[in-house]
Formats: C-alpha cells, structure tokens, sequence
C-alpha cells in the first residue's frame, strides 16, 4: 500500500502542465481520478458527497460576497483568519475561520488556519469575475429553479417536460401561468451577471469551423450570383459566428446574414461589411430563401421537440433541394460516458425551457419531424466542444 501512495504521489507531482494541447490528456487523467476515488468511497461516504455537496456552493458564494478569492489572489504569503476577516467589509473572525476550514476541505483554497491560507487553481478561477459570474447566476438565478425539480416532476408524474412556459423556473418565481426563461429574467437584476457568464461560457470550446470541412462541404457548387446567400446564421445576435466564418473563408462566395429578435442584434448594424443584420422571429416564416447553409448554434437545446420542429420546418420550406443544408451547432450527448457538466446542463435546460442537450437519436427525431435528415455529424476531439451536425432536405 506504501508502494501505491507514492505512486499517486509521484503522479501527482508530474501532471502534464495546463496548456491547451494537453487539454484532453488532462480530461482523461481527471476521469481516471474520480474513478479512482469513487471506487474508494463507502456507502456512507458516498450519501454525505451527495446529500452536502451543496454546501461547497454556499462556502464559496460567501467567499465571493466577502472577496476572500481576490484577497488571497493578490496575497504575497499566506494569510491568517484574523487578516483575511480584516480585508472583509467587517466580518466577524470568528465566522471567517469556519468558512476558511470549509473552503480548504474540499480544496477551494489551500492551507490551514495555523500556517495561514493561500491561493490554489480553484481560489483563482473564484477571483475571477467572469468566473464569478457562473458561480452567481448559478447559485442565485438558475438553483431556485433547480430546487423545485423533483416537486415539478411529481406533480406531472414524471412525464418528459415538453412546454417552454411551464416549467420548474416559472413555478419558482410564482408565473402560475407559465413564463419563458427571458420573460423570467427580465423580473430580476440577474441580466448583467449572467451576461456576463455568457461572455466566458465557450472558453475552452472549438468553433465550429475548426471541426466543420467548410471548403470541402460548402465551397462545391455554391452560387456566386450577388444575391445569393452563404450563411444564414440564426439566432446569431452579435454575429460572431458570420463575422468569423466571412474572416477565415474569404473566398466563399455570397451573402452573411445573422438574424434575430431586436433586443439581441448589435447596435451598430454597419461596424462589420459584409455581414447584414435581420429582425427575425424564428418561430415564423424564414424570409431568406435558398440559402447555402442554415446556421443554428444552441438553438436546439433551448427548445422541446414541437417547437425545434416548427422552426425547422419554416427553414426547410426556404431551401434549395440539393443545395440548402442546415447546421444544428450543439451536443450530441453520448448514451454511455457523457461528462458530467453535460448531464447536468441537460437537466438545467429542461428546468429552465423545456429543453435538452439531445442523444443522436433525440435530434433525429425532430430533424425528421421537421422533414430533414442528417448528412453528416463531425465531432471535437474533447469532451466539452459542441459537435456539427449537418442536414439536408429528406
């Protein structure tokens, strides 16, 4: 057993370094660790994981409403309990020790109150506000929600959720007549934070276009009529998307479009040639006809099926037959050995909209539905990039 403690220790000690091209060997070392310690745990050990995981969210939203992550973040040593609490807005000692030794028994901090505390790649990444702000739309916007799940699925006998209004949200924040995420959120003062959060959420996640053969799918064929449309790009907002793909593919001939409801479009609709802006509800008729490719990036997991259907139906009626493809931009969840933050994202989606991160099969089913039928599927090589699924007409 002495011999195996030191080899952990000796692996512990030569972990290949945080770089982008070890991304993957790391993930897969991660996995290996918590099979490892779940394989140690007893069954108690295991229900007091489960029942008090919760709490290591609450100790660190307090550390953030005290600024302890950015006082050991800016530290040159270790810090005692009584100069950490000095650095709060007056808090008391006494509770700042205990939320210390709560911290540093899961690792969100390093050290002890007697050496002192210090910062660790966990108390980093909380001292960064863009981390920061998942951690609080999480905790204060999203987990209301979260809480009334099982109470929800009681009360509809465990049936698929399927409505975009009636949901666990809208039951949280008392719309006893149903309300979308966004009719939700616009009641709070959450906007700006998870704003925020949304800024930071594909750090780590390749772009489509570093996983899509763009010139060996698209280039083929396509019209150079001035008129004519490359990309119509979906729910695109800002349109970092189009503005992305007309950069690094050049020559592609044809138009870029980005549509969306007003709110979500861009200001200044010129900052960009070459990239035109359009309102546009997608629940109703596509106005752009006969487009090269449809471009939708999480767009489907927002959605339950009926409605993913009727979106894309209004899009197949605007295609070209051997011309037109639709690009769905999003998950293709695993049925055995999906990652954790996809599972759990899958049950927030539902909670939130009705919607789902989807198995391959679940989005054939409403890619058939819709008259449509996939061509392709390319898939990153990590377990955190959003795959490409290409589709034709049926």
């Amino acid at each position: 057993m002495a011999t195996t403690i030191q080899t952990l220790s000796d692996i512990q000690q030569n972990l290949p370094a945080d770089t982008p091209e070890n991304q993957n060997l790391r993930e897969v070392l991660l996995l290996e660790a918590r099979k490892l310690m779940l394989s140690l745990e007893r069954q108690d050990n295991a229900v007091e994981r489960i029942s008090f995981q919760l709490m290591e969210t609450v100790a660190c939203r307090i550390g953030v409403d005290l600024g302890i992550f950015e006082l050991l973040e800016k530290a040159t040593s270790p810090l005692s309990v009584n100069e950490i609490a000095a650095g709060t807005n007056g808090a008391d000692p006494t509770l700042v020790g205990r939320l210390l030794r709560c911290l540093e028994s899961f690792g969100a901090i390093d050290g002890s109150g007697e050496s002192g505390y210090s910062v660790n790649t966990v108390s980093k990444a909380l001292a960064n506000k863009r981390h920061q702000a998942c951690l609080l739309s999480c905790f204060d916007f999203l987990a209301p929600g979260w809480i009334v799940i099982p109470e929800y699925l009681r009360e509809k006998k465990h049936q698929n959720p399927t409505s975009g209004t009636d949901t666990p949200f809208s039951k949280a924040y008392g719309f006893k007549d149903g309300a979308t995420l966004w009719e939700i959120l616009g009641t709070t003062s959450h906007i700006p934070v998870m704003g925020l959060w949304m800024e930071s959420f594909n750090d780590g996640h390749k772009n489509f276009l570093d996983i899509y053969p763009v010139m060996e799918r698209l280039a083929p064929g396509a019209l150079t009529d001035p008129e004519a449309v490359m990309l119509v790009d979906i729910g695109g907002g800002q349109g970092h998307q189009a503005i992305s793909m007309k950069q690094k593919f050049p020559e592609l001939p044809g138009r870029y479009i980005v549509t969306d409801l007003a709110h979500g479009l861009p200001a200044d609709k010129t900052a960009n040639p070459g990239v035109e802006f359009l309102v546009h509800d997608f629940t109703k008729e596509m106005p752009i006809k006969g487009a090269r490719i449809y471009y939708l990036r999480y767009i489907s997991h927002d959605w339950p099926q009926k409605v993913l259907i009727q979106v894309l139906s209004h899009i197949r009626e605007a295609m070209t037959p051997g011309y037109s493809k639709v690009i769905i931009n999003d998950w293709v969840v695993p049925t055995q050995g999906a990652s954790k933050f996809m599972t759990a994202q899958d049950l927030n989606m539902m909670a939130i909209g009705g919607g789902m991160e989807r198995t391959k099969a679940l989005h054939e089913e409403y890619l058939t539905g819709a008259g449509l039928k996939i061509s392709g599927i390319w898939k990153a090589d990590d377990d955190i990039s959003e795959s490409v699924i290409e589709c034709e007409l049926a």
